[in-house]
């Protein structure tokens, strides 16, 4: 469609609009729109599932900046849950400096708050995802608001990106390694392997010797490829600029990849190991532990997710349930 049309299309949009039919209609409208390019709420905030519940979840993109790891998870939440994914803008793409999350979550929250006026939603996030709605939710206590509870999915503390920033050659070398374990629910190549195949090669014919070996998927256009390891290396950049010392005035749900993550990918991105219990050092609320299956690069895959989504669920009906014996007392 892309080689047809000559039109930008990204694989999210697969998400935003999952007809055939609205499929179509969107195509039709980027064909009128020729070389028009706008960016506004709509624009990175997808909607991926729709419900009754009157408390939308708006969940945050990990480093790689897409929404597509959430499809499999959102399929199998609760009916009620009314869902959006908040993806990285095309603009912060082309930013001469690399964004702090503050920044990054002011603009999620006037998006988020263009579409919940009355200010009643719940945030959540998968890894760089979970400290950019952490950030987020200390902005809304700071403006005297209140968001009482908090959904990661195996996040690391702060502390953990205290550390020397990776150099391009880092992110070179770790990336293949992400490649190898995201796009297959058991990786194709060792890591001693990976790292003889592609480490010495620069980005771009490492990208093609990828797709030779089908680490890649054919169907991916080179360019887009580039473009989610520049939000990728931009975001984990950001992460190396955060610190706090302010507590989250709320509760922490977090669920944790029982399985351990990659030594050699946390070394080539100065990641220090710390427990990520540690999260209780930022909040005044409790910390709730949740362990599930599957590493921190699989356990939004089948069948780890399934698990994962029956122990979300079960978590989110608690809530509820807690939050109607509040009303009711009050």
């Amino acid at each position: 469609l892309r080689s047809i049309y000559n039109i930008d299309l990204k694989n999210d949009d697969v998400m935003k609009f999952p007809t055939p039919q609205q499929f179509a209609n969107y195509i039709e409208q980027k064909l009128k729109q020729s070389n028009t390019q706008y960016f506004s709420s709509e624009s990175y905030i997808l909607k991926l599932r729709d419900g009754t519940n009157d408390c939308p979840l708006f969940i945050i993109h990990p480093a790689g900046g897409t929404v597509f790891c959430y499809h499999e998870i959102t399929k199998k939440m609760n009916a009620g849950d009314t869902v959006y994914g908040i993806q990285y803008p095309e603009e912060f793409i082309y930013s001469k400096d690399t964004l702090n999350l503050t920044q990054i979550g002011n603009h999620y929250l006037k998006g988020i708050r263009e579409i919940c006026k009355d200010g009643n939603f719940r945030l959540a996030g998968y890894s760089f995802g979970g400290n950019v709605a952490f950030e987020m939710a200390l902005t809304i206590q700071k403006e005297g608001g209140y968001i009482p509870e908090l959904i990661m999915f195996d996040s690391h503390p702060p502390i953990a990106y205290n550390q020397i920033d990776p150099n391009e050659e880092d992110f070179n070398k770790a990336f293949p390694q992400i490649v190898n374990i995201i796009f297959r629910n058991k990786p194709l190549f060792s890591a001693r392997e990976i790292s003889e195949k592609y480490s010495k090669m620069p980005l771009n014919d490492c990208i093609e010797k990828m797709k030779q070996d089908d680490l890649l998927p054919q169907n991916i256009k080179n360019n887009d490829i580039l473009k989610f390891f520049k939000v990728w290396q931009q975001n984990h950049l950001s992460l190396r600029k955060y610190t706090t010392k302010s507590k989250f005035i709320g509760d922490i749900i977090l669920y944790r990849a029982m399985e351990p993550e990659s030594q050699e990918i946390m070394e080539m991105l100065n990641i220090q190991k710390v427990d990520k219990s540690l999260w209780h050092n930022f909040l005044t609320g409790n910390l709730n532990i949740i362990e599930v299956p599957g590493n921190h690069y699989t356990m939004l895959n089948e069948p780890n997710v399934s698990i994962l989504a029956h122990e979300f669920n079960n978590s989110s009906r608690q809530q509820a349930l807690i939050s109607d014996e509040s009303l009711l007392m009050t």
